[in-house]
């Protein structure tokens, strides 16, 4: 209903005067240029002032006499410099919100939308356009907003409008594309009471500040995006050093540093410490590092960082303190003050035995979680490898894996970083590690076992096999060929040296420092094939006390023996040269 008004906020910025004579095509005109109401210079409007403000929707208010409208021009005055000055109030807030110091492109974006649902009281939403982004939306839920629009978003998007208008039950909505650039972002806004000018201006200007905000989220996403790609990169890098494609490694790791794994010779290092600061570390390492190194998150242990450390000539193989490298120093810098991160570290192998460096880090990562340091190399640890016989031991070895070595040679290599790994670790991890299933890692471990006749399934066939391993990595081929022509002793002979045997001896002799028998329960464990209960029932002890009793003994001997590994085999040597334990020969089935 039209009536006489006085003026407001709302109608302020589009009151137009007209005289007492206005007609009807005054009128049509005043409403197509938007007018919002009109003022008559009467003391009362006439009939035909009042139906043509009624026709075409428009407020109607009554000057008397000029200081009348003298009043109201000063009222429509004072309101819309309120207008602007609560424009200006909100634009200041909105311009806050962006240059908010600090977090990401995303979640700034987010508390733009949520200050502008706020401030137009109402849902708002932002599409970015882009395949796999998800939508930035204030409150939660606003997928109502564009539900009954997908065509119309389809066309803003492909930029074939700017702007739309619909109604969504109860909302009126309004869509704005943002930026300049195909696939375009669109913001949707809802509002129960139509747009006014202010809710207008509003969206407009946030449009206006959205557009680089968006771009740099889709900066910031392309940067993660390659960052993964880089990651994977990395990993399967490592895994093809693993299954020994040395070759295929090195033009792989040609894309993430040139020259990367130009060298002969390598170390391996596994930094250990919380998971959630992984990816944190992982790039903190990188810069420290530079191209010196593989730097990669191990795919089976989320708290496990891998560096493979190429030894080049050109000094960076320098052992600088105490058998550590450069690369080796740096990282024990990211442990040193945080008792949370351990860091072992490998000897100096060939790029083709990277499986066995690996392993060997892990057994010094398990040293150093005891070590007041918390970092230990596994050349530094006292190891049967360096009191065997080593031409005797490299012929021993070379007589157990000769069916291995008849294989091809690309079948032979893939098969050892198998079996380096299915000796260390659980089916499942060693997979993860080389990028394969477990049931193929199985697969290649019963492959194996049958090439070699040994029962893999027993702790005594493995500790049998990975001597064999790590006696053909750790001696020098020159060994083997000095000792050619000669027959290859037995496993027996080997471990009867007097030289075993003190080895042997020293070693368990650490547990003495406890007073309880923990050899008889680590002798009852190994003969029980690492089962913890049949190891308890033939002592006549509880399964924790068994428990008790190898965590002690891991400690003591700084070898990890639960979880298996290295430092199980070489326990079950040690009893082995003292005569307490049989072992098989490949080929010869022991009945226990």
């Amino acid at each position: 209903m039209t009536g006489v008004a006085e003026p407001d906020e709302e109608v302020a910025d589009r009151l137009v005067r007209v005289p007492p004579q206005a007609t009807e095509r005054d009128f049509a005109r005043l409403a197509a240029g938007r007018a919002a109401a009109v003022a008559v210079t009467a003391a009362e409007p006439s009939e035909g002032h009042r139906a043509g403000a009624a026709r075409h929707g428009l407020a109607l208010l009554a000057v008397e006499d000029e200081r009348s409208w003298l009043r109201v021009a000063r009222r429509i005055g004072d309101a819309r410099l309120r207008e602007v000055q609560g424009e200006q109030a909100e634009l200041a807030q909105l311009l806050a919100h962006l240059r908010e110091p600090g977090g990401r492109a995303d979640q700034r974006l987010e508390r733009l939308v949520e200050w502008l649902a706020r401030a137009v009281g109402g849902p708002v939403r932002l599409t970015t356009g882009r395949p796999g982004e998800p939508a930035v939306a204030a409150p939660a839920g606003t997928e109502h907003l564009l539900a009954a629009a997908a065509p119309t978003v389809r066309e803003l998007t492909d930029g074939r409008l700017r702007a739309a208008a619909l109604d969504a039950g109860p909302l009126r909505v309004r869509l704005t594309t943002v930026g300049g650039s195909r696939p375009y972002p669109v913001l949707a806004v809802g509002r129960s009471e139509p747009f006014d000018a202010r809710a207008a201006a509003l969206v407009a200007h946030a449009a206006d500040l959205i557009a680089p905000l968006v771009r740099v989220r889709q900066a910031e996403a392309d940067r993660e995006r390659l960052e993964e790609v880089k990651a994977a990169l990395r990993v399967a890098v490592f895994q093809l050093l693993m299954g020994g494609e040395v070759t295929l490694a090195q033009r792989t790791g040609e894309g993430l540093s040139p020259g990367l794994l130009d060298a002969e010779e390598q170390r391996v290092y596994v930094l250990e410490g919380p998971a959630p600061e992984r990816d944190e570390l992982a790039r903190r390492c990188r810069e420290a590092l530079g191209p010196t190194a593989l730097v990669v998150r191990c795919p089976a242990y989320e708290q496990h960082l891998i560096v493979v450390a190429p030894l080049r000539e050109d000094g960076t193989r320098q052992e600088e303190q105490e058998g550590w490298d450069r690369v080796g120093l740096t990282l024990r810098e990211f442990v040193a003050g945080r008792p949370d991160r351990s860091l072992g570290g490998s000897g100096r192998l060939p790029l083709s035995q990277t499986a066995g460096s690996y392993g060997d880090a892990t057994r010094a990562l398990a040293v150093a979680r005891l070590r007041p340091g918390r970092a230990a190399l596994y050349a530094a640890e006292s190891r049967l490898g360096q009191v065997l016989e080593p031409r005797g031991a490299a012929r021993w070895a070379e007589e157990v894996l000769r069916p291995l070595h008849a294989l091809p040679l690309s079948g032979r290599d893939q098969l050892l970083g198998t079996l380096h790994l299915g000796l260390e670790f659980p089916a499942v991890s060693a997979g993860r590690i080389l990028g394969v299933s477990r049931n193929t890692v199985k697969a290649r471990l019963d492959r194996a076992a049958a090439q070699l006749g040994l029962d893999l399934a027993g702790v005594a066939g493995r500790t049998v096999l990975h001597l064999a391993l790590q006696a053909s990595t750790s001696v020098a081929a020159c060994a083997v060929a000095a000792g050619a022509g000669l027959p290859a002793p037995g496993l027996g002979e080997l471990l009867a040296a007097a030289p075993v045997a003190d080895w042997a001896d020293g070693l368990f002799g650490r547990l003495a420092e406890d007073g309880r028998e923990l050899r008889s329960t680590l002798l009852a464990w190994v003969r029980a094939d690492l089962g913890v209960e049949r190891a308890a029932r033939e002592l006549g002890l509880h399964a924790q006390t068994v428990r008790e009793h190898l965590r002690a003994a891991e400690r003591l001997l700084q070898r990890q023996l639960l979880a298996g590994g290295g430092g199980v085999y070489e326990v079950v040597l040690a009893f082995a040269a003292l005569g307490e334990l049989a072992l098989p020969e490949p080929g010869v089935t022991v009945h226990r």
